[in-house]
Order: structure tokens, then sequence, then C-alpha cells
């Protein structure tokens, strides 16, 4: 079965010959895969079975990304959903959540 095929009949409540997997690893992951035995040659989606799954949509409010502070281990940034937050250099992570443009009703 083609991860076409699985994928369309995972929507339909269809059987399939197993569930969709899909993930998106960051590099540092993918860096210590491979220094744990990953294939030099081999993509992640391709040896752990992975579907390829790529979805393009941006819901965010399109505000411009600014940067508000820099140091040597990180960046405060406002993002485009006008959320402030804290991305740590040199290390893959979800960014901390700072501030947010909308606190309250009144905002």
């Amino acid at each position: 079965m083609t991860s076409r095929e699985r994928f369309l009949r995972a929507l339909r409540h269809q059987e399939a010959d197993r569930v969709p997997i899909s993930d998106a690893p960051w590099e540092t992951t993918i860096a210590r895969w491979r220094r744990e035995g990953l294939p030099k040659d081999k993509s992640p989606f391709d040896y752990f079975g992975y579907e390829r799954i790529a979805q393009g949509v941006d819901l965010s409010f399109q505000l411009p990304k600014v940067t508000r502070e820099e140091t040597e281990t990180c960046k405060i940034v406002k993002d485009g959903f006008g959320a402030t937050t804290r991305v740590f250099k040199g290390q893959e992570s979800v960014p901390e959540l700072v501030d947010f443009a909308i606190t309250d009703r009144r905002t």
C-alpha cells in the first residue's frame, strides 16, 4: 500500500495496512540519530517509513517578525502571531512564550 492510499483510507475511516505516520524531526535530532546508527545515505522518512504529508498553511496574522533583543544565548522575537518569544541559540527547541498580542478581551 502506498503512503497516498494509506492516508486516503485513514481520512475515509477505512482499514489500511497500518496507521499513517508523519513526523518533522529537528536537524539536531537527525544528527543524533546519525551518530546512533541512522545510515548517512537514508533520510529519516525513508528509514522509518514516514508518510510525507506536507501542509503549507500559514495561519498567523502576517505581522512582521521583529527582533526585540539579542544576547549571546538567545533572541527575543515578536513573531507573525504578535507573540513575543525567546529563541535559544545553538539548540533547537520550541520557543519560550514571553508575551502575547492579545491578553484580555479589550486587547
